[in-house]
Order: C-alpha cells, then sequence, then structure tokens
C-alpha cells in the first residue's frame, strides 16, 4: 500500500508540472493526497488518545493498585508471622522488620540498618541483583543460639527483597542427636567387633594348646602303642584307623583355628592372607576363584586388617552361598596411600533395593558400617541375573585415624 502511495504521488507530481495545470486547484492530486494522509494522520492520533492512552493508563492504575495490594497483604502477613521477618530495599538496607525479628536481634533499631551487617557479610550487592532479577538464594542460619532457615526472595515489581527465617531449632537438635546416636552405635559395633575378634583369638589359642597338643600327644602315643603291637595284624589296624581318626580330627581344629583368628593375617598381612583364602575357597567349592595384586608388602593396624579381611571373607561367603556363580575374583592394590579392594562374580545378582529390609540387607548395612569405621568407601554394583561388583577404597590417613578414634 505504502509503494502505491509513493507512485501516486510521483504521478501526481508530473501532472503538476504541465505548463497549462494550475497547482492550487482541489482537482490537484498532490493537494487531495496531502489532506488524506493528514485526516488519516489525525485520526490514529485521535483513536490512541482516546482510546490506547486511556487503556494503558488503565492498566497501569490496575497494577498499581495490585501492587499496593502485594505490599498491604505481604505487610499484613509479615505482622502476624511468627517467625523473623526482614525487608530490604535495593541498597541492601532493612525497610521493615516485624515484631519476632526485634525480639530475635534484640534490637529495636534494625530499620535502616545493612542488612549484611546483621545476617551475612558482602549480601548488599546481591540483595539488589536479586531484586532487579526476581531471584531468591536460601542457607541454613545460626543466630542467637538458634537455628534457622533464611530464605531471601526479590521482588522486582515491589521493588524490595522479604528475608523469611523459618525455626528449625528443633529439627536441628534431633539431628545432631541422630548423628550423635549414629555415632555412638558405630563406635559400640567397633567394640563388639574387637571384643569378638578377641574372643575368637583366645579361643583359637585355647583350642591349639589344649585340644591340638592333647591330639598331637594322643597320636604319639598311639604310634607308640602301635610299635609295641605291630605283630598283631588287628591290632595295627584297629591303630591304624584311630590314628587316621585323630588326624581327622586335627586337621578341623585347625580348620576351625583358622577360621576363628587367621594366624597367617597375623604374621604376613593382607596380601598373603587374602591369596591363601582365595585359593582355599577354589580347592573347597570348586568355584574358580582369582586373586590379582600389585604385591604391596605393607602392613596396616591390626583392627584395620582383621576388618578388611573380615569384610572380603564375608563377600566371598555370600558369593559362596547366594550368588549362584561359576567364577569370582579378587583384586587388591594398594598404590599412593590409597588400599583399594575389588571383588566380582558372575552370580544372579540381586536388587539392593529389595532386600534393604531382608536379611541379606542387614548384612549389607553392616558391611558399610565397618567400612564407614575407618572413613572408607563402598559402593555395591548389582542388578538380577548381572552379577555383583564391589569396590572398597581406604585412604592412609583415614586408616590411622580410624585406629587411634
Amino acid at each position: 500500500m505504502v509503494l502505491h502511495c509513493i507512485s501516486f504521488v510521483i504521478a501526481a507530481f508530473q501532472i503538476s508540472q504541465q505548463e497549462e495545470f494550475r497547482f492550487w486547484r482541489w482537482d490537484n492530486p498532490v493537494i487531495f493526497t496531502v489532506l488524506f494522509v493528514s485526516f488519516l494522520a489525525i485520526l490514529v492520533y485521535y483513536i490512541s488518545m482516546k482510546v490506547v492512552v486511556p487503556e494503558r493508563l488503565k492498566m497501569q492504575e490496575e497494577l498499581y493498585k495490585k501492587k499496593l495490594e502485594n505490599m498491604r497483604m505481604m505487610s499484613l502477613f509479615a505482622e502476624k508471622d511468627p517467625n523473623p521477618l526482614l525487608r530490604i530495599d535495593k541498597q541492601g538496607n532493612i525497610s521493615y522488620c516485624n515484631d519476632a525479628a526485634i525480639e530475635i536481634f534484640s534490637d529495636n533499631q534494625l530499620i535502616g540498618r545493612p542488612f549484611a551487617e546483621i545476617i551475612i557479610e558482602g549480601t548488599s550487592e546481591r540483595i539488589g541483583k536479586l531484586i532487579e532479577q526476581d531471584e531468591s538464594f536460601a542457607r541454613e542460619l545460626a543466630l542467637r543460639g538458634k537455628y534457622f532457615w533464611l530464605n531471601v526472595i526479590g521482588f522486582k515489581e515491589l521493588g524490595f527483597a522479604q528475608s523469611y527465617f523459618s525455626d528449625i531449632t528443633d529439627q536441628k537438635n534431633l539431628n545432631i542427636r541422630l548423628a550423635n546416636t549414629n555415632t555412638q552405635l558405630r563406635e559400640l559395633s567397633n567394640y563388639l567387633n574387637i571384643a569378638g575378634e578377641s574372643e575368637r583369638k583366645k579361643i583359637a589359642k585355647e583350642l591349639h594348646d589344649g585340644v591340638g597338643m592333647s591330639l598331637s600327644l594322643i597320636k604319639l602315643k598311639l604310634n607308640a602303642i602301635g610299635e609295641v603291637l605291630k605283630d598283631n595284624q588287628l591290632a595295627t589296624a584297629a591303630f591304624g584307623e584311630i590314628a587316621a581318626f585323630t588326624d581327622s580330627v586335627s586337621a578341623g581344629i585347625k580348620e576351625i583355628m583358622a577360621g576363628l583368628h587367621p594366624r597367617i593375617l597375623e604374621d604376613f598381612g593382607l596380601d598373603a592372607s587374602f591369596r591363601i583364602y582365595v585359593e582355599k575357597v577354589t580347592e573347597k567349592t570348586g568355584l574358580s576363584g582369582k586373586y590379582h595384586t600389585n604385591r604391596f608388602a605393607d602392613r596396616f593396624p591390626p583392627q584395620f586388617e582383621i576388618t578388611v579381611y573380615r569384610l572380603v571373607q564375608e563377600l566371598i561367603n555370600n558369593i559362596v552361598k547366594h550368588a549362584r556363580a561359576s567364577w569370582f575374583s579378587v583384586t587388591v592394590s594398594y598404590i599412593d596411600g590409597v588400599l583399594q579392594i575389588t571383588v566380582d562374580d558372575d552370580g544372579v545378582g540381586f536388587d539392593e533395593a529389595k532386600i534393604r529390609e531382608t536379611k541379606k540387607g542387614m548384612g549389607l548395612r553392616n558391611l558399610r558400617e565397618r567400612v564407614t569405621g575407618f572413613n572408607g568407601e563402598i559402593e555395591i554394583d548389582s542388578s538380577p541375573e548381572e552379577g555383583t561388583h564391589v569396590t572398597i577404597e581406604f585412604l592412609k590417613e583415614h586408616i590411622d585415624a580410624g585406629q587411634n578414634s
């Protein structure tokens, strides 16, 4: 349409250049066009002044009224809020406080003071940005012997930010008591484990010094009697059976002693103990067991070593009893102060979420507690029919700290 008007004006101008054409005539197209455009401009201006502008002013007035109503409602809620509440302007200064805020801060002169001065250092500029961008932030705050959850919300349209203090003292104290209780339970669990290991060591020693020595003496006596009665075939056969039975009982006692307290762990450490244990399980169960290590010779505190040995022992026993696996592997490395133990199998796996409240779930929790007792980390990755992958890590400084705690 604009191009059409321009073409019309150019054509009218060309006609006006003719000698016989008189410019100031009503039939002059240029005059007609100018008058028509002026009329349209006046009409648009009139409509905008009589319709658009008043409507815009009305909307602004309604917005302003709504703004005032919001402020009035916020002020009303602030006055009735039992928790402390502060309102902050764009400069970061307090412009309003309710009675609860005056009480908790023990200050009747809060208005006009910088918010950052009494709450958090360096928040004045941040408050201005919160207001301009309609943003918010929250954090826990300790104040006057109580704990609060501070939530600061910026209101761009209202031109201020409002800080809400929710009293979480009871919840915080409950969390602290729960944490202390968990710590005490872990300490009790560690104590019971230590006491249990001490008792097992004592029983193993008594078996070795008492029953083991007695069985050895019985065998010597039987051999001596057998020499005297070697000409009697019946007696020799009977004594041979008794000697074989004595050897079997002695082997059983040794196996029990090894289970109660692995002497090889005490003498040679984790690396040798794991290797021999994997070999024994492989020989006894027929499972294909593999042991991989970087052959570290480092020794650790005795209580840590027995704890880690029992962890791996329990993981392997679970594989034998529950996994229905055809193979398992244990990988141990100690590099740059980090002891990492990985136990894998190709068994049926499990869904940890589903077994959480079962006996097996209790066993997993016990594993985690013993690992965290030395500030270690344990990760269990398993799913049905996908086998199980367990990784345990300890840092040297945490091992020492756990031993001294």
